[in-house]
């Protein structure tokens, strides 16, 4: 009797896999694989070369809202690079913060800056002092005012390429 022609018996016992069932097999790890060396590819040419040469990362920032305004997380980026290759902007209502776009470090990649229009506060936390931008590092948007929209914009210094953003309103 031929492996391939090989039924479960009655009685609950296993038999051995058939050929068929090896190549099923088979191929679906294929598949598998070539699935995520596409899905590889994919994040990896989403970064672009800058005109300086260098690559720019891609980032996810999400918004969650806190008794003093938003915490924004960064969720990930395609690439840790050191905090001095990125600038942060706010816009409220449209209008850029004054002496904004600002570089992203310090010595204590702990920054905060008080200048909003009517006194609203950014904060950036490099939540694992690595010195890099990277999950979880956070900003903080407080002391809003009512009614306005911010949007908070990170930026690839060199060339001041918008890379990640989000919205929110103040209540």
């Amino acid at each position: 009797m031929r492996t391939e022609d090989v039924e479960e018996p009655d009685d609950g016992r296993k038999t051995r896999a058939s050929r068929r069932e090896w190549f099923l097999l088979a191929v679906c790890m294929m598949l598998c694989a070539a699935l995520l060396i596409l899905v590889y590819y994919i994040a990896v040419s989403s970064i672009g070369p800058c005109p300086d040469g260098s690559y720019v990362p891609v980032a996810n920032l999400r918004a969650h809202p806190t008794s003093e305004g938003y915490e924004i997380r960064v969720e990930g980026v395609s690439m840790v690079v050191p905090l001095s290759h990125y600038k942060v902007d706010v816009l409220k209502d449209g209008a850029s913060w004054t002496g904004f776009p600002e570089e992203l470090m310090d010595t204590t990649a702990n920054l905060t800056y008080s200048r909003g229009p009517a006194g609203e506060w950014l904060n950036f936390t490099d939540s694992d002092h690595n010195y890099g931008l990277d999950y979880p590092d956070r900003f903080t948007l407080e002391n809003l005012e009512s009614g306005s929209e911010y949007e908070l914009v990170l930026r690839w210094a060199e060339s001041n390429e918008r890379i990640a953003d989000v919205t929110v309103s103040a209540p």
